[in-house]
């Protein structure tokens, strides 16, 4: 059953997932990839990827780490770049771009490899100012415009930061908030009785039996969570939500009795009653995320504290019998009747408790800055017993011969022998939301 799952199995879950998000990191550390980026402003960035989310890229570069927001990015190109040399002579030559020394470039078009002299050149496509491949590690080369030297790589400016080229955002939108619809999935069915049995005076046997059984039915409800990233594996998530069920109660209530001269007779009933349980949830997990830009999957584990609220309104049974004696003209008669009571019940409680929460979740890419969002988690709390209240006063009885008062010694001594009815909170959650990243 899912609410049995207990702490010691959320820790190790816990345990394991850190212990595969730290592989995984690793491994990403080794693999890394050369390119090129070329930003909206005209700026070129090589180096090597570290990581690269949906709104961000991590590159390592000669100027240290640098974080490029893509909605600053033009394009990137991976190891080789395309591009289109005009000559001097009108003449247009497509390809991929080589190499490049000093005197000339290599590039590999339809006609083959070409060897061109810088001297011919009359632009480029993209313009490359530095006349260079960005992939190789010359620090400055010559222009074949002005032949004097520039710089190929970002030099500290008063304007230009080497950690922070010019139009570049370098924040990476740790934050992200979610707001989300979700549906609960959640049963409460448990069962409360009682159950008595005797002889008295003219009864020669009596049975009563009272039960209270119950089944529900969970209501879409909402959720939101803010997160935020302190690696590119690991996060925290701070949210709340909120599960309410409808319960439907059954109260059967029979009785059946037999007198000291054998007749007897029975009597059965059937009552419906109505409740709800109110559950808000407030977590704090630690997230671990893997996949592409594009599609990533989470999971995630941690500590929830629980509000709950339930409300229930039945009915349970009394069998009750009086004995009425009389004397005519001077002889004693004694008659004795037996009766039984629809008696109203009820719980009202309201408490908190600690509990856990774990789940897994995938996003699916919108825009740089927004995803759709789908979880399935489960919530564990503990669960509580609760007694029946049973209302004080004066009812008809099932007969109609006769007024009954209960009080309260008699309500506690029914309350006493009543089985109290179990509420579990723990609910198993599926949602679907929007995340924005900022």
């Amino acid at each position: 059953m899912l609410h049995q799952i207990n702490f010691r199995t959320i820790i190790l879950f816990s345990l394991l997932t850190l212990l595969f998000l730290n592989l995984s990191s690793l491994a990403q550390d080794i693999e890394l990839k050369k390119v090129v980026i070329y930003l909206k402003n005209g700026d070129i960035i090589k180096g090597e990827t570290i990581w690269e989310s949906i709104i961000t890229i991590i590159l390592k570069t000669t100027m240290g780490q640098i974080n490029v927001s893509k909605k600053d990015i033009d394009r990137i190109e991976f190891d080789k770049i395309k591009i289109k040399v005009f000559l001097t002579d009108g003449t247009i030559i497509s390809g991929i771009l080589l190499s490049q020394t000093p005197q000339n470039i290599v590039i590999e078009s339809n006609l083959g490899q070409l060897s061109i002299n810088l001297t011919n050149i009359l632009k480029t496509d993209p313009e490359l100012t530095t006349f260079r491949n960005p992939l190789t590690d010359p620090k400055t080369l010559i222009s074949p415009i002005n032949r004097e030297p520039v710089i190929s790589e970002y030099e500290p400016t008063e304007k230009t930061n080497p950690r922070t080229p010019e139009g570049t955002q370098i924040y990476s939108h740790p934050f992200a908030l979610s707001a989300s619809l979700t549906k609960p999935f959640r049963s409460i069915e448990a069962t409360s009785s009682y159950s008595d049995n005797g002889s008295w005076y003219l009864l020669n046997n009596f049975r009563e039996r009272s039960n209270i059984k119950s089944s529900s039915a969970s209501k879409p409800s909402f959720c939101i969570n803010i997160e935020y990233l302190f690696s590119r594996t690991i996060g925290f998530e701070l949210g709340f939500g909120g599960a309410t069920s409808s319960i439907s109660f059954d109260s059967s209530f029979a009785i059946d009795w037999t007198w000291y001269n054998g007749n007897g007779d029975s009597k059965d009933e059937l009552w419906f009653g109505d409740g709800t349980l109110r559950t808000t949830p407030i977590f704090l997990n630690i997230v671990g995320y893997f996949g592409t830009q594009n599609i990533r999957g989470s999971v995630f584990a941690g500590y929830t504290l629980y509000f709950n609220k339930f409300q229930a309104n039945a009915f349970m049974g009394m069998f009750l019998s009086y004995v009425d004696e009389y004397y005519i003209y001077g002889y004693k008669f004694t008659d004795q009747y037996v009766d039984g009571l629809k008696i109203p019940v009820n719980i009202d409680e309201t408490w908190s408790s600690s509990g856990a929460n774990i789940g897994c979740g995938l996003d699916l890419s919108l825009s740089d800055l927004i995803s759709l969002n789908i979880n399935c988690r489960y919530f564990y709390c503990p669960e509580k017993q609760f007694k029946w209240n049973y209302s004080l006063g004066t009812y008809d009885g099932l007969f109609g011969d006769y007024r009954w008062t209960v009080d309260r010694d008699i309500a506690n001594s029914y309350e006493e022998v009543t089985s109290p009815f179990k509420v579990n909170p723990s609910f198993f959650q599926i949602t679907c939301g929007i995340r924005i990243w900022f």
